[in-house]
């Protein structure tokens, strides 16, 4: 076992949101108690730049309590005898994250000096300050202090009347404190004769949910101020709050020195033959197994720190992308956390997973730069908001992680926002800006995660541009707001230009920058300028520390200012394990490449059939006959100028696949057929969720005759519903979004899109529903269903151009998706209807083959295994409701193509695996998979069939390394006529190079000599 700490120091950042002001005091101390009414007018103050030392610790921005206003706390020694009951002290706790410990040497408070006769925005000197520092005592601050200093004066910042304000004071002696938890308490200690009129109230805050340690606790010995808090008491049983945290940080440095090697994290790893539970887990770190097999990897995460770790990110070069990131999964200290990932076997490995487990989300820290102005409004494209939300969305031209989120899409709002847009179908909103952090945006907005370089109420002046600079991998795309004037402005003169000028810089690193060219509005009487009534920051949520407000209602914006923004810093821990899997192959070669055999007409004959294993595995094998099919509609006629034919690829390996670890479920009956071996049919397909809460689609790579595992290649914003392969290219999917109805091309190595063009299917025609090449005429068709109307248009669609063209409407049937088979015989099922239906892709009708069996009323997918023509098909099955979860059991099926009944897939590898979901039996809980498509290739065993006059024995067997199996194959020539009679002896085994081998056979049926001499000799 490996455990990684960083060396540099762990840092505890939690950063919140600031919001408007009302003191913690009961109403009999009303002169602390800021109106509510007043909250336009009393703004908030950031803290400043501090000279010298590093952020050892910070809860440095205010945030909204979810009740309409900010806190504080009165933590002050009232010299005035008659008053001296007032008197009280807050203080609230830290953590050294150091094992080797830190010297601090400066303290940063954030507060507001309130009182009657205060002029807002006037500096009112309160101080000294007395500074405490406390070692925990059982949850509470001990009662002898580590460090104490008295008449401290505030040395940089401000105390401002009225308003927040940050300011900084400096320890004349270092206080050095080993690891562990500690109490900060600042009391204001003003001189005589400072009466009640003047107060400093200490900022609370709501830091969210969980809270690293404990809340603030306050002490009132007099019982004036807190009657039922005259020792240290808990903030919430003093006063009514949900504040959970006060203001500060703590700059100072590290204390060289090694930490302990079991001071952090513990991980281990180990390696299984996947049982079908989920929630396996073995301790052996090697593991021999076959290419296939399904291995389930279950990693062990163990906290040895104090600290609760609430975030976590776990990356294995063996799986490919990191298997989570920053999952949102409190670990308390001493507790131990599994996760198992389920894939299948592709090659000898080694796993060397590394764990990072955070006490909150690394925040975004914004740091002034000396990067100009780029200005995009001569050579940007203008856009266009709409006049009523005042809002466009804009698709990006790169992928932007923003807090582990990669996102594609966004909305940009005229009033100076920039929102993420996790679906096609979430919605901005229209909201005036100019509000504290965290906001909803209002008017059915639905997205949570923006930027807000300067959101404000701007009036219908100036221009909006973007653009996209530089090359891959350095890109950025630009938001530029030019001329904006103020409503304001606007409503006194509706021409007035405006003046304000600022951009916004999305770069392909995951950083962004603000920038401000022209900060002040020109004609306005200046109650604007510099960002008085804007909103400056960024959003990632409702709740919890990782929102950032810059400013809100304070002129801290200027002419030239560029705030550079990258992600912080928060304690964390990382430890490393390795494992090591020895992946072998069995490997089947024939004795004989055809076979024949002649009989007379009645007569029968024996042929022998043999194969070794040359492999290091076991060779698990069935045998069967082929025969050639028949299409049951005419060749529609074939274009070949959409699809130029190339060589079918050998086919494709399937890749490792990752799954999320199942919680405890009660398990359902499903109908399942089992059966003793299936060969890897590798597929591809989005898989999204139907349930809260809701995450980003993400297209997946899975094995569809072992639906227990998902390998994700990419999440997306786009909304697949349609998919399919062309000229058996297993290299590139076609996919159509249904919500923007875009052809997009989709890299399966990597995921990665490429937008094709518009696909222009009427609104009228419903959604896209299915897609599929058909390989006998080199035609893509399109399906698109209005299941309101329960009717189905067929289209044919042009992949380089997106260009679609109607074949014909199908009254009376929703058809969920297209299958079509090498011959070019399609499939569909009819969801209006329940049925399985055959499709005259020429004609644009179906004919039913016959019920489903099981009831399906929402997305769907279906393809063909080209190679051995069964016909899979992926569906949520509604009867499965689960009212306890508020979620539907997913499952991939089987559909026969006689009874069109549909069956279970299933050997007891459970279900498939999406973000959101959980096994439970055989099913996938919460998400559901669609634009299905099979990367298999046809061959002489592409249409099933049992020839009447061959059989064999034995039918399957397990062939061990180095040996050899033989097949005696009988030739019956009862009922045939004289004549020579072809098919091919097809043999299906675990050999991952030839999952199905064909040996032609003959038989030739001779005439039967008595019927030659019937009637005996002529005289």
């Amino acid at each position: 076992m490996t455990i990684h700490i960083p060396t540099r120091a762990l840092r505890l950042v939690r950063r919140v949101a600031c919001f408007s002001v009302a003191a913690l005091a009961p109403a009999s101390f009303a002169h602390t108690a800021v109106p509510s009414t007043g909250i336009r007018a009393e703004r908030a103050a950031t803290l400043g730049a501090l000279p010298g030392g590093s952020v050892l610790y910070s809860q440095n921005i205010l945030q909204h309590d979810g009740q309409g206003e900010a806190r504080a706390i009165v933590s002050m020694v009232f010299p005035d005898p008659d008053y001296a009951a007032y008197s009280g002290e807050g203080a609230d706790d830290f953590y050294v994250a150091d094992a080797s410990g830190w010297t601090i040497d400066q303290v940063i408070a954030n507060g507001i000096v309130y009182g009657t006769d205060v002029p807002n925005g006037t500096d009112v000197d309160v101080g000294p300050f007395r500074i405490a520092i406390y070692p925990d005592a059982g949850g509470q601050p001990a009662a002898a202090a580590a460090c104490s200093y008295d008449a401290l004066p505030h040395t940089h910042g401000a105390l401002s009347g009225g308003a927040w304000s940050a300011f900084g004071m400096a320890l004349p002696t270092p206080c050095s404190l080993a690891q562990g938890t500690y109490w900060l308490s600042i009391v204001a200690t003003p001189p005589a004769p400072l009466d009640i009129r003047y107060t400093w109230n200490w900022s609370a805050v709501h830091l969210g949910s969980p809270v690293p340690g404990h809340s603030p606790m306050v002490r009132n010995p007099g019982g004036d101020l807190y009657p039922n808090c005259p020792t240290w008491t808990g903030l919430e049983a003093c006063v009514n709050t949900s504040a959970n945290g006060l203001v500060f940080q703590l700059i100072g440095s590290v204390v060289a020195q090694a930490p302990p090697p079991e001071s952090g994290i513990a991980l281990s790893v180990g390696l299984a033959q996947y049982d079908g539970d989920p929630a396996q887990c073995a301790s052996a770190g090697t593991l021999q197994a076959s290419v296939g097999d399904q291995i389930n990897a279950c990693y062990t995460v163990t906290n040895h720190t104090p600290l609760t770790l609430n975030y976590h990110t776990l990356a294995d070069a063996s799986g490919g992308a990191p298997l989570f990131t920053n999952a949102n999964v409190p670990i308390a200290p001493g507790e131990s956390y599994r996760y198992n990932r389920i894939f299948a076997a592709a090659q000898s490995t080694t796993l060397d997973p590394a764990w990072t487990g955070h006490t909150i989300l690394p925040p975004y820290v914004p740091t002034a730069s000396t990067d100009a102005f780029v200005d995009i409004a001569a050579s940007g494209t203008l856009l266009e908001p709409s006049p009523l939300t005042r809002q466009i969305d804009q698709p990006l031209p790169f992928a932007f992680d923003f807090y582990g989120v990669a996102y594609s899409s966004i909305c940009i709002s005229d009033w100076g926002l920039i929102a993420f847009k996790a679906t096609p179908a979430d919605s901005c909103g229209a909201a005036e800006g100019g509000e504290p952090l965290p906001f909803a945006y209002g008017f059915g907005a639905t997205v949570e995660a923006a930027l807000m370089p300067w959101w404000d109420f701007f009036g219908t002046a100036g221009s909006l541009h973007v653009a996209t600079l530089g090359s891959a991998p350095a890109r950025r795309f630009v938001v530029q707001w030019t001329d904006k004037n103020h409503v304001d402005a606007y409503y006194a003169d509706p021409g007035d230009p405006g003046r304000v000028t600022f951009q916004a810089i999305l770069n392909e690193d995951g950083t962004f920058d603000y920038r401000y060219r022209t900060v002040e509005f020109g004609a306005q009487d200046g109650v604007h300028d510099f960002g008085r009534s804007a909103t400056v920051g960024l959003q990632a949520g409702q709740s919890g520390p990782s929102n950032y407000q810059y400013s809100w209602g304070a002129p801290v914006l200027s002419d030239g200012l560029s705030l550079h923004w990258a992600r912080g810093e928060s304690a964390s821990f990382t430890a490393s394990q390795s494992a090591t899997l020895d992946v072998g192959a069995p490997q089947i070669a024939l004795g004989q490449t055809t076979l024949a055999a002649s009989a007379a007409a009645g007569g029968s004959a024996t042929a022998t059939l043999d194969f070794r294993n040359d492999g290091d595995r076991d060779l698990d094998w069935t045998s069967g006959e082929m025969s050639a099919g028949a299409r049951h509609y005419p060749i529609p006629p074939r274009n070949r100028a959409l699809h130029p034919r190339r060589e079918a690829p050998s086919g494709l390996p399937l890749r490792t696949a990752t799954a999320a670890a199942a919680p405890p479920a009660k398990a359902k009956d499903v109908p399942i057929t089992p059966l003793r071996y299936r060969p890897p049919v590798p597929a591809f397909g989005m898989v999204f969720s139907t349930w809260f809460p809701y995450e980003l689609n993400s297209y997946a790579q899975l094995d569809a005759s072992f639906p227990g595992a998902l390998q994700y290649l990419s999440q997306s914003s786009h909304s697949y519903f349609a998919g399919t392969f062309v000229d058996y290219d297993f290299s590139t999917a076609y996919v159509v979004d249904a919500y923007f109805r875009l052809l997009i091309a989709i890299d399966t190595n990597d995921g990665s899109e490429r937008i094709i063009g518009n696909v222009d299917v009427p609104a009228s025609a419903g959604f896209p529903t299915g897609m599929r090449w058909d390989p006998s005429s080199g035609t893509t068709y399109l399906v698109a269903a209005n299941f309101g109307t329960c009717s189905t248009t067929l289209y044919t669609v042009d992949l380089a151009s997106a260009a679609v063209q109607a074949v014909g409407n199908i009254p009376d049937a929703g058809l969920i998706d297209l299958a079509i088979d090498p011959a070019g015989n399609a499939w569909s099922v009819d969801i209006c209807n329940q049925n399985t239906v055959v499709v005259d892709l020429a004609g644009a009708q179906v004919d039913v083959v016959g019920a489903l069996g099981i009831d399906v009323t929402t997305a769907a997918g279906m393809d063909f295994d080209a190679s051995t023509g069964t016909l899979y098909f992926a569906a949520v099955d509604n009867g499965s409701f689960d009212p306890a979860t508020g979620a539907y059991e997913s499952h991939l099926y089987t559909i026969d193509r006689q009874s069109g009944q549909a069956t279970v897939v299933n050997d007891g590898y459970g279900g498939f695996v999406g973000p959101g979901t959980y096994h439970q039996g055989s099913a996938l809980i919460g998400s559901q998979l669609d634009a299905l498509a099979i990367a298999a290739a046809p061959g002489p065993c592409a249409s099933p069939d049992d020839i009447a006059w061959l059989s064999r024995s034995p039918s399957e067997g397990t062939v061990q390394p180095g040996s050899t199996q033989a097949v005696t194959l009988t030739f019956d020539a009862s009922g045939l006529a004289p004549g020579t009679y072809t098919g091919n002896a097809c043999i299906d085994s675990n050999d991952p190079e030839r999952r199905q081998v064909a040996v032609p056979v003959t038989f030739t049926v001779t005439g039967d000599p008595d019927l030659v001499f019937g009637d005996g000799f002529d005289p």
